[in-house]
């Protein structure tokens, strides 16, 4: 499969907490292997700190469910809910998925049930 990079999204307000973000990531796989995201675990939320970059940006508010910008922190936050559209989107682009980030992922799947 061939796939483009489109650099003329416009702010797009992606999918809410709840949707889920089922529409095909449109951007090259492995586009962002050398852009760096740190994921930090928090209660209920992920911090996720990087450089600005349009292509993750725009990437990342198109399919990450209820991520918020927190502008006197400069980072986005993403509920523990869209861990793994955030992890299927960092692992499309190329970017290694945190530990942290695949055992909250594994805790909150396991929890769900009780």
């Amino acid at each position: 499969q061939r796939y483009t990079v489109n650099l003329q999204l416009k702010s797009t307000k992606g999918p809410a907490v709840g949707q889920i973000a089922s529409a095909p990531i449109n951007v090259a796989r492995g586009c962002l292997s050398t852009h760096v995201v740190i994921v930090n675990m928090l209660d209920n939320v992920a911090e996720v700190k990087c450089k600005y970059n349009k292509i993750w940006l725009e990437a990342f508010k198109a399919h990450v469910p209820g991520r918020q910008y927190v502008p006197e922190k400069k980072w986005w936050t993403c509920p523990r809910s869209s861990l793994s559209d955030l992890a299927k989107l960092m692992e499309h682009v190329g970017m290694a998925v945190p530990d942290e980030v695949k055992l909250s992922m594994a805790t909150s799947q396991s929890g769900s049930g009780t």
